[in-house]
């Protein structure tokens, strides 16, 4: 797992302040990072696939950060948190995890 970290605090002690710090920061999509203003979805539910080739792809290197409701412009750069609606996707975390461990082999770790 990648020791690059964009943030100035441990991942269990973020807060929207320092989110904030990607756009201030002015922190691109890359290696390490890679943006979603929205969940990625087909037919109305979470689409499985394009959340397993996102995880596996930072599997397949040295890992990195996969933030889902931040918004970017044309260069991949951080403007916006957007966030994601979680009244409709209460159990986010476990239906992710659920994603992981059914699509990819061996098992990784996600923090949520």
């Amino acid at each position: 797992m990648t020791n690059y970290t964009p943030f100035d605090k441990d991942l269990e002690n973020l807060d929207e302040q320092e989110l904030q710090k990607l756009i201030e920061r002015q922190i691109s999509e890359g290696w390490y990072i890679e943006y979603k203003s929205e969940l990625p979805k087909k037919t109305g539910k979470i689409d499985s696939l394009k959340i397993t080739k996102s995880i596996s792809a930072f599997a397949n290197t040295k890992g990195g950060w996969l933030f889902f409701g931040i918004g970017t412009d044309t260069k991949n750069i951080a403007t916006n948190l957007c966030g994601i609606e979680l009244s409709s996707n209460e159990k986010l975390p476990d239906q992710i995890s659920q994603i992981i461990s059914s699509n990819i082999s061996p098992e990784w770790r996600i923090r949520c």
